[in-house]
């Protein structure tokens, strides 16, 4: 991947005014799929601060490159970190994204495969919108009977217009899960979240290609609008702090040492989770997806999710991204 990746496209003033209404659109007139009533799910509240679980946690491919709000170093190069993980840019006025992001991990844990796609259009240099309509679908590797939709989770996002002697980056937003159809309990537990994020960024003079960042972000769970109560008991409200090093230098690779504390105190729980997330990913040469004719970007890496305090075991996943419509 190139330091700086341009993603801008001329395209049609109606368009990208269409794009999230499309996927709303689309969300509203999925019919519920055939399957079980949905339970507590696995991985339920991973994409608190602005984590998307359905990413897998691991590093993202043909993230847009034309966000505003990074240094010289990176000019706009990577809003996301390899966990997807919201840093402060925003699309610039005007441009748009379409970003498919299978859940590789699925393939080997569940027996089902989530398939998220998400869009992402700049309303202006500093305000954008977003969305995410996830399917799945039965894991190829065990018998197919059942597919279906399982959320969509619209949101927006704001930057802090700073000025320009000002080395600081913040940026708000905030984002609604909304489960759709009845796919299986371990993939969704029929609950809506809130999610809420905050991230500040300082982009600093020792070095032009690393990027330090802290996320703060909430997850607030409440039953579903016009859907019966679901079956299972209500997961925790939880609060997630999230700082990184983003490193993002010209070339081909990047990587991130993230750590996250999640907890769910501010609900009245116990838990207290610790973990070191190192990650890297490196962009697919283009003479290798041509071809097959895409002519758009991707990305594929590794990412260890290496347990401190709190339970659990080490993880390993692998991710791949590819993003429509990048064709410079």
């Amino acid at each position: 991947m190139r330091s700086i990746i341009r993603a801008r496209r001329s395209v049609p003033a109606t368009f990208p005014a269409l794009l999230l209404p499309a996927l709303i659109l689309a969300a509203a007139d999925v019919m519920p799929a055939v399957g079980a009533t949905a339970g507590t799910a696995n991985d339920a509240g991973d994409n608190a601060a602005g984590i998307d679980p359905a990413i897998d946690s691991a590093p993202a491919a043909g993230t847009a490159r034309t966000r505003q709000g990074m240094d010289e170093g990176f000019d706009g190069e990577a809003i996301e970190t390899p966990f997807d993980t919201e840093l402060t840019g925003t699309s610039a006025a005007g441009d748009w994204s379409v970003t498919a992001r299978p859940r590789t991990r699925d393939v080997i844990d569940n027996p089902f495969v989530r398939f998220p796609v998400r869009a992402r259009y700049g309303v202006t240099d500093h305000l954008e919108l977003f969305g995410t309509l996830e399917g799945y679908f039965d894991n190829p590797a065990r018998s197919p009977s059942q597919w279906g939709m399982n959320r969509f989770e619209p949101g927006i996002k704001w930057q802090w217009a700073h000025p320009p002697e000002s080395a600081w980056r913040l940026a708000l937003g905030s984002s609604w899960e909304l489960p759709l159809g009845r796919p299986p309990e371990d993939i969704q537990d029929g609950f809506a979240r809130v999610r809420p994020f905050a991230v500040v960024t300082r982009p600093g003079s020792w070095s032009p290609h690393v990027l330090p960042y802290v996320n703060l972000g909430g997850e607030l769970v409440h039953e579903p609008l016009g859907r019966s109560r679901p079956g299972g008991e209500r997961p925790n409200h939880r609060l997630t702090v999230q700082p990184g090093l983003l490193w993002n230098p010209p070339g081909a690779w990047r990587g991130v040492m993230e750590l996250r504390w999640r907890t769910d105190a501010i609900d009245g729980g116990n838990e207290h989770q610790f973990a070191v997330r190192p990650g890297v990913a490196r962009e697919v040469p283009r003479s290798w997806l041509s071809p097959f004719g895409l002519r758009g970007r991707a990305e594929v890496g590794v990412t260890f999710n290496i347990p401190v305090s709190g339970g659990g075991s080490v993880g390993t996943s692998v991710s791949a991204r590819y993003r429509f419509g990048d064709e410079r």
